[in-house]
């Protein structure tokens, strides 16, 4: 009998504490890195406050062990947690202790716990929180987060946009804006691909050169993922489309090495269909001016010819991790072996383009527990490779002529590297600092860089020595350096403050010319036809365009931004999160001069949950926001560069075996586009220039179904208020009978709204 009840008050108290482990609206942040915990401890039978108790948070992988103290409300409160599964213990003299097994600290989540103590002397009770799904009812954000370890059990693509498009609102973006590797991204909730961000360990990976992707890790490394979609908090910007942060596995107590091959096979890709002429075709070259005559009996032709498309690539990733001090100094490495090799066909058959890379990638990180109040984490990256281009001629049986050839290689990616430390400087203040670099080249070369570019385009073929897959011969380097420092502080029981800094500088170096230096194209115009220059064409037949082209030089970007948010427990039910932020983006061109700056500019955040029955298993939220978009590099490259483009019409003399035209008379003036100089700075954009930013409104209801399933609706709108694009003022220009090379000006303005800048168009 006395064995019965001990057994049954095991059974009660088990029970008690399974129920009690719902979310509580106490107040804890948590940052792009690592996660939070906070909870309220409370006695079983009346739900009375337990102060004094003792709460020890400890993860026997990485030796993490931080102890509290609960405060006189009963409640906890810890940020700056490396993400992972913790144990949480809670002491009390007169209380049964109570263990609480692999409680997960997610990246950019808070986990929330109470605890109801049961008075007596009984045995530890250890319950599993893991198994316990519970809706975060403090949380007003967009979010969607999931582990490597998740990841491995579902049929998803080992890539970011994969993970990413896992995510309600966010979906597949045009294969035409891919990344420097190639690969196709995702678009949040409407926007370009250009307009996310992309964080690694806390390091902003974005390509700032267009804003398109950024730097990716081999994906083993990854740990785990968090996708943000709207609604996110003032310590993230430079973004109107989503924000993806990320964490790369580190070292535990137990060393763990591993072997892990991937390879996509030819044999399993679909084939693309060839294309062909149509008799469409042949009315839009009428329509374009081009020559017709032979147009009808193309009629069928290839135009894209995908018969002999092929791609196949293999990688073999190697890992190993573990402790090199137990308890206090971690590491994880990775390397990986790569080979690619694409095959395209191109120019209607006539050719076969072979790219291949086999440079390998390279990924390590050290994780070192100072003590208990301090860490220290470094990693770094590498993952530059060269890509070999070989052109082939091709026979219409498809027989290759290996003789002739034509190669290029091209050189992308680089190294990248953080410094990150984290220190709770009192159980109510902690402080977190990072430090980093990221390199992007970019950086093409041709076997026939000597050759000029030749294009036929009446006859659709390329003439001459020049390799068509370096059109462009561009030497471009791309650096970011990039500093931040962050601030938690819980000033009372219902209000803890994040607030801080970061700065980035970012460097884009960039030498384009034309292969050559020149290029030719021959273009068939009827008689009476208009050319760009405002020549009158007075017969019809065969013509001929040079173009010049270089531009070049180094140019600045200068970003910072200072927030401050507060997450406000209203009430036991109601939460707030109310956010500012500050931010400036200054362009410079290549002489070094300010182009474009636009500062302090405020973006306040705005986010309401609500616990709508108390019970931490139903919210309805609301957040409202402001989002800004700096102006990537690229434009200072094109628009306030030393950009030398022009280009010049002649007749034909005659025509060389290497397909170089004998010149003869030019038709009309240089049409010129950039003349070699840096331009002024208020001649390239408007002296009113707005910054592009959208406002944002989500309203949503999330609950759960059971422990297993939850369900969700939101509704989001977003509006863009202004934009910035750059545009011919030629039709402008007009108004005043200014017209030809004279009135060929680019500006970075605001569409839709009235325009003024400084202009010298007479020299």
């Amino acid at each position: 009998m006395i064995q019965v009840n001990k057994l049954f008050k095991k059974a009660a108290v088990c029970a008690a504490i399974c129920s009690s482990l719902t979310f509580y609206s106490a107040t804890a942040l948590a940052g792009n890195v690592d996660g939070a915990i906070k909870g309220v401890v409370t006695q079983q039978s009346s739900s009375a406050p337990i102060a004094g108790a003792t709460v020890t948070i400890s993860n026997k992988e990485n030796g993490y062990v931080k102890q509290l103290i609960v405060d006189s409300k009963g409640q906890f409160n810890l940020g700056s947690i490396p993400i992972g599964n913790y144990d949480i213990k809670i002491e009390k003299d007169g209380y049964q202790t109570s263990v609480l097994n692999d409680v997960n600290i997610a990246i950019g989540k808070s986990s929330s716990l109470e605890i109801n103590m049961v008075a007596g002397d009984f045995e530890v009770i250890s319950v599993t929180g893991s198994r316990i799904a519970r809706v975060d009812v403090t949380n007003s954000e967009a979010s969607f987060n999931i582990s490597a370890d998740e990841l491995s059990r579902l049929p998803v693509a080992q890539d970011i946009t994969s993970v990413a498009m896992l995510s309600p609102g966010v979906n597949l973006g045009d294969a035409r804006f891919s990344d420097a590797k190639g690969s196709s991204l995702g678009s949040f909730g409407g926007a370009s691909q250009a307009e996310n961000v992309y964080y690694v360990n806390g390091l902003n990976m974005t390509n700032f050169r267009n804003g398109v992707g950024g730097s990716t890790i081999p994906f083993l490394a990854y740990d785990s993922f968090q996708i943000k979609t709207g609604g996110y908090s003032a310590e993230f910007g430079r973004s109107t489309g989503g924000v993806v942060s990320s964490v790369t596995k580190s070292g535990s107590n137990e060393f763990h090495f591993g072997l892990q091959h991937t390879q996509n096979l030819d044999s399993l890709y679909g084939k693309r269909p060839n294309s062909y002429y149509l008799a469409d075709d042949c009315s839009y070259k009428a329509e374009n001016g081009d020559v017709v005559e032979d147009c009808a009996n193309r009629i069928g032709d290839i135009i894209t010819d995908n018969s002999g498309d092929s791609r196949e690539s293999r990688k073999t990733d190697l890992f190993a991790s573990g402790a090199l001090i137990e308890d206090t100094l971690f590491f994880y490495g990775l390397y990986e072996f790569r080979e690619t090799n694409y095959d395209d066909i191109q120019t209607r058959g006539t050719t076969l383009l072979n790219r291949n890379d086999d440079d390998p990638y390279y990924l390590a990180r050290l994780d070192w527990n100072i003590n208990e109040d301090h860490t220290l984490m470094g990693w770094i990256f590498k993952d530059e490779t060269t890509e070999n281009s070989t052109t082939y001629d091709r026979d219409e049986n498809g027989v290759l002529d290996t003789e002739n050839t034509s190669s290029s290689s091209s050189l992308t990616g680089g190294t990248s590297w953080s410094i990150r430390y984290n220190g709770n400087i009192t159980d109510y203040f902690s402080v977190s600092a990072m430090a980093g670099k990221v390199e992007f080249n970019d950086t093409t070369r041709s076997d026939g860089a000597d050759c000029p570019a030749i294009i036929d385009a009446q006859n659709g073929q390329n003439l001459g020595c020049w390799d068509p897959s370096a059109f462009q011969i561009s030497t471009n380097s791309d650096e970011r350096k990039q500093y931040r420092i962050d601030f938690e502080w819980r000033v009372a029981d219902d209000h803890q403050l994040r607030f801080g800094y970061d700065a980035e500088k970012n460097t884009s170096t960039s030498e384009v010319e034309l292969s050559g230096g020149i290029y030719y194209r021959y273009i068939g115009y009827d008689a009476g036809a208009i050319l760009p220059n405002g020549y009158e064409i007075q017969d019809s037949g065969r013509y001929v365009r040079v173009r010049n082209y270089n531009v070049g030089g180094e140019f600045d970007i200068n970003n910072e931004a200072f927030y401050i948010e507060d997450t406000w427990n209203i009430t036991d039910r109601l939460t707030a999160t109310i956010g500012f932020r500050w931010d400036s983006f200054e362009n410079l061109n290549a002489s070094g001069d300010t182009f474009v700056k636009i500062d302090n500019q405020f973006a306040p955040r705005l986010g309401l949950a609500y616990d709508l029955f108390g019970d931490g298993e139903h919210k309805v939220f609301a957040n409202a926001g402001r989002y800004f978009l700096p102006v990537a590099s690229n434009t200072n490259v094109r628009l306030a560069g030393a950009e030398l483009y022009t280009h010049d019409y002649y007749t034909i003399q005659s025509e060389g075996t290497d397909g170089v035209p004998v010149l003869g008379d030019k038709l009309g003036d240089t049409d010129v586009i950039g003349d070699g100089t840096t331009p002024s700075p208020v001649s390239v954009r408007d002296s009113g220039l707005a910054p592009m930013y959208q406002d944002e409104l989500i309203l949503g209801y999330q609950g759960m179904i059971n422990d297993d399933w939850s369900f969700g609706v939101k509704y989001t709108r977003r509006e863009v208020q202004s934009i910035i694009d750059d545009g011919s003022m030629i039709e402008a220009f007009k108004s005043i009978g200014l017209e030809g090379a004279a009135a060929n000006h680019f500006l970075l303005f605001n569409p839709g709204e009235s325009v003024s800048f400084q202009y010298d168009y007479n020299g």
